[in-house]
């Protein structure tokens, strides 16, 4: 399989920006050897969840010849030689049947990275035009400059709309089949869909941030609406003492499995829903965490906040 990619003005601003390189390499040392993913599928029936660990020796299961995409990293566009693992293999390897492949193959799959990029597509036409994770660049594993973890392609002859560069994704960690319902581990506890509603009901007109590679896709209006949202400060994070809850630096995890530190969690909202629905996964969801002021920053892809005892 051989993949040619011609880059124009449009990829070129998809380039690495160093925003991005820094938010992918907070946790570069860790990053630079992980061998592992998180697969999320939603079924008709359950919710599957795995982590696929030790994945070095598989990675070098398929060869390909192909163009890095980003001319910060590769400049003359030389091709080199990739090692990595078919999404099949992966899907399998989470314990998904052909059979449950082909019922779920409208449902969109989302490739998630560590600086919250994501890419999202109906998991058939990622299946047809073979979409691969690679971990390795002529022989060496991937470093956290080069997209490690996980760099995610598809076969350009067999991609049709996709075949741009574009929708490589890069420092890939996790992969999520459907829109799981959002289960949220708030503190010690963790709280259904349901749950969060009764506790996070507030609302009002606002609009819904994007995470990265979903910007330029998702036409701008349709992020107008309204927002239900409740102040980090309401939400039972700390433990309690006798005569006040405590207040201090927060830990949030991801889907991605990264965790990051809050210092000042009176500046940020948990956002639940927008329109009154559940956020999807592809769009940053089930939960963001967005700032109250100042200029819109938000975390994507929460799974769970807890106060730093």
């Amino acid at each position: 399989m051989k993949i040619l990619f011609t880059l124009t003005a449009a990829v070129l601003s998809l380039a690495l920006n160093f925003d991005a390189i820094a938010l992918a390499s907070e946790n570069q040392e860790s990053s630079r050897d992980v061998d592992k993913i998180v697969v999320l599928v939603k079924t008709k029936k359950a919710l599957k969840t795995a982590q696929i660990d030790n994945l070095q020796d598989a990675l070098r299961a398929a060869q390909f010849q192909l163009k890095h995409p980003d001319k910060v990293i590769n400049p003359k566009m030389v091709e080199a030689k990739y090692k990595g693992l078919s999404l099949n293999n992966i899907l399998a390897k989470a314990n998904l049947t052909d059979d449950q492949l082909r019922q779920l193959s409208a449902e969109t799959i989302t490739f998630i990275g560590r600086d919250s990029y994501s890419v999202a597509m109906p998991l058939g036409d990622a299946l047809g035009a073979q979409a691969t994770l690679t971990g390795y660049e002529n022989d060496e594993r991937l470093d956290w400059r080069r997209g490690a973890p996980f760099l995610a392609f598809l076969d350009a002859g067999r991609a049709g709309y996709l075949a741009e560069p574009s929708w490589w994704a890069w420092w890939v960690s996790a992969i999520v089949v459907g829109n799981p319902e959002g289960s949220l581990t708030l503190g010690t506890k963790q709280m259904t869909a349901q749950q969060i509603a009764k506790i996070c009901a507030q609302t009002s007109d606002g609009t819904l941030n994007y995470p990265r590679g979903r910007r330029k896709i998702e036409p701008r209006k349709n992020n107008k609406g309204r927002l239900t949202q409740c102040p980090l400060t309401t939400l039972p994070l700390w433990e309690q003492s006798a005569d006040k809850q405590k207040t201090g630096t927060l830990v949030v995890s991801f889907l991605t499995g990264q965790q990051q530190k809050i210092d000042k969690p009176e500046d940020y909202a948990l956002v639940s829903k927008f329109n009154d629905k559940p956020i999807d996964v592809q769009l940053g969801g089930p939960f963001q965490l967005c700032k109250l002021k100042g200029k819109q920053e938000c975390r994507y892809f929460v799974t769970a906040i807890r106060g730093e005892n």
